[in-house]
């Protein structure tokens, strides 16, 4: 497994997605048992897609506790998906950063959005 990989006590890990595990469920509690063997926990428990009558938090952000204690999190409705975008604010972070890092960045006009909708 990965985490086997990436966890350390001095790691500082954060990881986010689209996990297709309902977290306002009670299914979710294998995944939450896994999660913390590796002190890692969930942050986002209020929906983050409403359609229709469903309401889901299938979109996750996950973080070590112990690392990272003091953080906000709220939902980002962005109008371009189904679902909403989730904004994390953490405090007290050290970051790393890499000067080589190559960044991405996503241009969003009408043939944007038209190979989205492909």
């Amino acid at each position: 497994m990965i985490l086997n990989l990436l966890y350390s006590n001095d790691t500082q890990l954060i990881i986010c997605g689209d996990i297709k595990i309902n977290m306002l469920k009670t299914i979710k509690k294998n995944l939450d048992s896994l999660l913390a063997s590796y002190n890692l926990t969930s942050t986002v428990y209020f929906p983050t897609r409403i359609q229709n009558n469903s309401v889901t938090a299938i979109d996750n952000i996950f973080i070590n506790v112990s690392k990272l204690d003091h953080y906000i999190i709220s939902p980002l409705v962005n109008g371009l998906s189904d679902q909403d975008a989730q904004l994390i604010t953490i405090n007290d972070i050290n970051i790393k950063f890499l000067n080589n890092t190559p960044h991405h960045i996503r241009n969003v006009d009408k043939h944007g959005i038209a190979d989205f909708k492909n």
